[in-house]
């Protein structure tokens, strides 16, 4: 479970420190800046209000002359192999519209690309953004709360699923069928099935193969990993009967 952040198109990494001090461009009739340092002050207060979750680490980047930002908070859950990410993007150049993102895993990148595995709230930088952020702020933090208890949830059903070798080959084929896996991806999991290279993929049982899978998913493009990951636990959880959410 993780938060990607991807820079292609001439953002750089930096800091809070730096983000906060880009300068807020003037108010007109049509636009209403949000300043980045409010926003993740915004995002920071309600995740503690909420949830009380502690942050275990922050990315942040700027782009196109440090007119946009982006941002990524994940926070610790006390579980390894599971996580609850916010995403953030501002811009000050009144064309980029704010986005605020929750989930399990999640991508953003300088070109605007964002998805995530949860919810994503879109608001223009108009009059009262300021009111529907706050409330969209609070509806994204609502749903990481579901999308990683509902996760963990699926995670632990996996795990008391015994699946034998041969049973984890008819899965993945049958993955790799519905296009699920790529042939690629598909020859990784075999693999790994068959071969464990970590020691939580040694029992027989559905989070094994489950985890082999996901690991054949870093087969292929940043930008599609997220999908692919929803996509390949959406089959997951069919196939152990879990009702889908």
């Amino acid at each position: 479970m993780s938060a990607i952040m991807c820079l292609d198109s001439g953002g750089y990494l930096t800091n809070e420190k730096e983000v906060r001090l880009v300068p807020l461009p003037k108010e007109t009739e049509t636009y209403m800046p949000v300043g980045n340092g409010d926003f993740i002050d915004l995002v920071k207060h309600t995740v503690d209000n909420m949830l009380g979750l502690p942050i275990a680490k922050e990315k942040y980047a700027l782009s196109a002359k440090s007119q946009r930002m982006f941002g990524t908070i994940t926070y610790e859950t006390g579980h390894s192999d599971h996580g609850l990410n916010i995403a953030m993007r501002n811009s000050y150049d009144g064309v980029c519209t704010i986005v605020i993102a929750s989930g399990n895993d999640m991508f953003i990148c300088d070109n605007l690309c964002l998805t995530a595995s949860g919810a994503m709230y879109v608001r223009k930088h108009t009059r009262f953004v300021w009111r529907d952020l706050k409330e969209q702020v609070k509806a994204a933090v609502a749903n990481a709360e579901y999308t990683y208890e509902q996760s963990v949830k699926d995670l632990e059903h996996f795990k008391q699923v015994p699946i034998c070798l041969e049973r984890g080959y008819e899965v993945l084929g049958l993955a790799q069928g519905k296009k699920v896996l790529t042939k690629q991806q598909s020859s990784v999991a075999f693999e790994d099935w068959r071969n464990p290279r970590y020691e939580e993929f040694s029992e027989r049982n559905a989070y094994s193969l489950y985890n082999c899978a996901t690991e054949g998913l870093k087969k292929g493009t940043a930008d599609r990993r997220i999908k692919r990951q929803i996509e390949t636990h959406t089959f997951f959880s069919t196939i152990m009967g879990i009702p889908p959410q």
